[in-house]
């Protein structure tokens, strides 16, 4: 079982398009879709990472209301054709490595929490919740996707 750890991220500019349906896993499909046409017509370069944002607690943010953005790291102006730009300030993070399919990326994050908690000493803090993907759906097997997900903590 993965163990967390508490990391410092440093900042990242990020160009995103925001899921149309929340967490839903279809709207968060049509995010990452419109993402992969863009990045197919304007390719990145090979240091390039692709994130997930999660805004909004589930527990407490309707579906409809909760925000999601598909993203990937950006140097050089913002381009045309996405839905925004974030800056993400550097900070302290819990960082969890999952391996396996992004339908358990629920169930990790859970477990991420329940580590946390047992931990001690962090709290949540207000912030996007990350998910970097480090390996690529289409060329990977469902089981062996990496990838790591980033809970905004501060000391308690």
């Amino acid at each position: 079982m993965p163990e967390i750890k508490i990391v410092q991220l440093e900042p990242m500019r990020l160009a995103y398009f925001r899921s149309r349906k929340g967490y839903d896993p279809e709207g968060v499909q049509g995010a990452f879709g419109r993402l992969g046409e863009f990045l197919g017509k304007n390719p990145p370069g090979e240091k390039t990472l692709v994130l997930g944002l999660s805004w909004d607690d589930p527990q407490t943010t309707p579906t409809e209301k909760s925000r999601y953005d598909a993203a990937y790291t950006l140097t050089g102006e913002a381009p045309t054709g996405v839905d925004g730009v974030h800056e993400l300030a550097a900070g302290t993070f819990v960082e969890y490595h999952h391996v396996g399919p992004y339908d358990e990326l629920g169930k990790a994050f859970g477990e991420a929490h329940r580590q946390l908690h047992l931990l001690g000493g962090y709290k949540m803090r207000k912030g996007a919740c990350i998910e970097i993907y480090r390996n690529d759906p289409g060329t990977t097997p469902p089981a062996e996707l990496v990838t790591d997900i980033y809970l905004p903590v501060e000391k308690s």
